[in-house]
């Protein structure tokens, strides 16, 4: 489920959130439901705290690697011992200066969890969260990163379910996208195949275009591309949307759903930058 979270924040359309701080609208109310001043000390002085928290930080480390075949520095901070067995913690951060898997390619990502209190329960192979969930999170995506994610397999699968068929036969669909930041744009080129049960025909689409920040959405603006194409403009933003690889769902399990709201979004120097929350609500 790592994989699919961090796929998503790489590959998908963001939704908005209210005024509200998300931290005063979904963190739980204190006081918390741990144990005590004196269980957690005597668990700081036997060791016990440090040795549970260290297995758990090693075991998470192992997860993120073996999910995405990168480096990560994680810190967890718990409320003690037997609080950290029941899946209770005060706090998790988690860094990496690459991430590079099959689906995900990101930059200087970091991100920790906004709650006091979170607390997750594992149960007939399942994760179940018992508290809403709310992760912070920061990243880059350069040129390179961002053409390895126009090629991801996860990425491929979603442009060649994009096809119309009547009667068994295919009559439009699309291939071959090619991708690139440039001049702080998009600069993007797909191959559109139209058909009939006469004849066929391929013309290769060609289009610049901005992304913007809008109430917490990346949205597509200013799109530029050559009118001798004979496409009408709500027939390239219908293109463009399908290819938005910021538009793209992934689905989590058959428990947990998520909506991210981005803070902050800027393509500078040829490079996004990133910001944003990630919310996974009670599922418990």
């Amino acid at each position: 489920m790592i994989k699919k979270i961090l796929t998503v924040l790489v590959l998908c359309f963001m939704l908005p959130a209210s005024a509200q701080t998300f931290e005063e609208k979904y963190c739980a109310p204190r006081p918390y439901p741990v144990g005590g001043a004196v269980a957690s000390g005597i668990s700081n002085i036997t060791g016990v705290n440090l040795t549970f928290t260290k297995l758990a930080e090693l075991t998470i480390q192992g997860i993120l690697k073996k999910e995405l075949n990168s480096n990560f520095n994680v810190e967890l901070y718990s409320f003690g011992g037997k609080n950290l067995i029941d899946g209770k913690f005060k706090k998790l951060t988690l860094s990496a200066k690459r991430i590079k898997s099959d689906d995900i390619n990101l930059r200087n990502f970091y991100g920790e969890t906004l709650c006091g209190y979170n607390r997750i329960v594992l149960k007939d192979d399942l994760v179940y969260f018992a508290e809403n969930f709310l992760f912070g999170f920061r990243g880059k995506m350069t040129n390179e990163d961002f053409q390895n994610t126009i090629l991801s397999e996860e990425y491929k699968k979603t442009i060649n379910d994009v096809h119309l068929k009547l009667f068994g036969t295919s009559f439009f669909k699309l291939s071959n996208p090619l991708v690139e930041i440039k001049n702080n744009r998009i600069y993007m080129s797909v191959d559109v195949s139209f058909a009939s049960f006469i004849t066929s025909k391929t013309i290769t689409v060609k289009t610049n275009y901005a992304l913007m920040l809008q109430n917490g959405k990346i949205v597509i603006s200013d799109v530029r591309y050559s009118d001798a194409l004979g496409i009408s403009k709500n027939a390239m933003y219908a293109i463009l949307n399908i290819l938005n690889p910021f538009k793209m769902r992934v689905p989590l399990d058959d428990v947990n759903t998520m909506t991210i709201y981005m803070r902050d979004f800027k393509i500078e120097n040829d490079e996004i930058n990133f910001a944003g929350v990630l919310l996974l609500p009670r599922s418990l």
